[in-house]
């Protein structure tokens, strides 16, 4: 009689909770596709996530590595000679480049280029970035009035 009594027991605690449709086979499915389809998305959510973690880090690494190329100093010179057409005398006009250079490698390079000697270079670190291309008069003046400077030009003796 005890199963007899637990069985009614189980009957009565089902009939008390059961709603209609809710054992059905399709609402079943369309529960377990409403559940499978939330994990997908937290799925698809982690996942977006960690590509743009991954994303950003590999952009900081680019930034950074490519500000420490660009800190480098770099130069590049292309020289082309040419005949002023009011003297009777050769002027060396050559295309000079510097990207974040120190001032005195710019002048150091002048000077090699043009053949002349630049005095007066100031005491500070200046850092130059430049493309220009004329002759060596033409290019002091211009770092001249970029600076705020004062370089002195003299041609060297010509060897004859």
């Amino acid at each position: 009689m005890t199963e007899i009594k637990k069985t009614e027991t189980d009957f009565q605690f089902v009939l008390h909770h059961f709603k209609e449709g809710t054992l059905l086979p399709k609402k079943g499915w369309q529960r377990f596709k409403l559940l499978h389809h939330i994990s997908y998305i937290r799925r698809n959510i982690a996942a977006a996530s960690i590509a743009a973690v991954v994303l950003a880090a590999s952009a900081s690494i680019y930034y950074i590595s490519s500000a420490d190329r660009d800190s480098e100093s770099k130069t590049a010179v292309t020289n082309v000679d040419a005949k002023t057409s009011n003297t009777s005398s050769e002027v060396k006009i050559a295309k000079i480049q510097f990207r974040n250079a120190p001032l005195k490698e710019v002048v150091s390079k002048i000077e090699s280029v043009y053949d002349v000697t630049i005095s007066n270079l100031p005491k500070d670190d200046i850092m130059v970035t430049i493309s220009y291309e004329g002759t060596a008069a033409d290019v002091v003046e211009t770092l001249n009035e970029l600076f705020d400077i004062d370089l002195k030009i003299t041609p060297n003796p010509s060897e004859d």
